[in-house]
């Protein structure tokens, strides 16, 4: 049995990807801002609260050419560039986040930190404004607008937004019913699984899923297994799993699209996500600046996503847990205890 898979997801301006997709994102959430952007390269719209952000895409943009999360609420504030600044315009495929993760206790499982959520004032019409100033000829995903209303208001409200941009892929980002919920209402998902056929893209939140790694991937599979009955081939997209052992078990489990900042907050090597001073010093050298190794890492760590990449291309493919260069056994181990509990 193999749930792991390689889709097609072709757009409506004329590109394609294929599946699995490593997502690297930007937000502002837990950095700091500079006073000015200058040294940045291109413009922002707020010069005197520019965040942090703008230096990793600024630095990145180079060999960012596939894929790339901005947060829509970082737009509007001028945190980054607008969509006609951004310095990766010709990047293939660009996902928009609705600010839902910026404006909320929500956190990656990678933060070291868990700051306050930002106090600015963010609204579904804030977000639409974002997406309506969005430039028609970039191929884009539009993620639709976080909100903790019953399942059924969510989905009426994602089918609102994505028809009004129709030459846009949608993701219908599937959030817990209520503020105190802290988990996603997957028995209404899967009672209601043929209204997802109208999106391009379903989306889920990692720590949404469960409260453990296995969990996620039992909830994974099942939404994965009903979407396959139901002949809805949308792949599902996890936000906030961009580590190199997860994301492959989520993989594993029927999820196709990954997202987080991972790769910008910590470092990849030998499998793992360390602490990116260590991973400067040992790896890079004693006497390299802090800049530079800052500069590097992030280079560094998005080769391992594409190289990451191609090993979860060629398992969709082979079933062979062989070509991942790190963990195989335990994906192995991991991928078996999935189908023992999903059966």
């Amino acid at each position: 049995m193999n749930l792991a898979r390689t889709t097609k997801l072709p757009h409506k301006l004329g590109n394609s990807l294929n599946t699995p997709l490593l997502v690297p994102s930007f937000s502002s959430k837990g950095l700091q801002f500079i006073q000015s952007n200058e040294r940045l390269g291109f413009s922002a719209d707020n010069k005197d609260k520019v965040s942090v952000a703008s230096e990793i895409i600024a630095s990145t943009s180079e060999i960012i050419t596939d894929t790339a999360l901005v947060s829509a609420f970082d737009i509007s504030q001028g945190f980054i560039p607008s969509a006609s600044n951004l310095p990766i315009g010709n990047i293939e495929l660009m996902f928009v986040d609705s600010g839902g993760y910026e404006t909320s206790n929500y956190y990656d499982l990678s933060e070291l930190f868990e700051g306050p959520p930002y106090k600015h004032e963010w609204s579904r019409e804030k977000h639409f404004e974002v997406l309506k100033k969005w430039p028609e000829q970039m191929p884009s995903v539009f993620v639709s607008y976080d909100t903790n209303d019953d399942f059924k208001v969510q989905l009426e409200e994602a089918l609102k937004l994505c028809s009004k941009f129709p030459n846009q892929l949608s993701t219908f980002l599937i959030k817990p019913e209520k503020p105190n919920n802290k988990m996603i209402p997957l028995k209404d998902i899967l009672l209601n699984i043929e209204e997802l056929k109208h999106f391009d893209i379903i989306g889920v939140t990692e720590k949404e899923l469960g409260h453990s790694t296995i969990k996620r991937m039992e909830n994974i599979a099942a939404i994965r297994k009903y979407l396959d009955k139901a002949g809805i081939n949308a792949p599902i997209h996890v936000f906030g799993s961009l580590d190199p052992i997860t994301t492959c078990l989520y993989f594993f489990a029927g999820a196709e699209i990954f997202d987080g900042l991972t790769w910008s907050r910590m470092s990849y090597l030998n499998g793992f996500a360390i602490y990116k001073a260590n991973y400067g010093t040992h790896e890079i050298g004693i006497q390299e600046s802090d800049d530079n190794i800052k500069v590097k890492t992030l280079w560094d760590n998005l080769y391992y996503l594409k190289r990451l990449q191609e090993e979860m291309e060629e398992f969709a493919k082979t079933n062979d847990f062989t070509v991942f260069k790190y963990h195989s056994e335990f994906f192995k181990k991991s991928f078996k205890t999935l189908i023992s509990k999903i059966n």
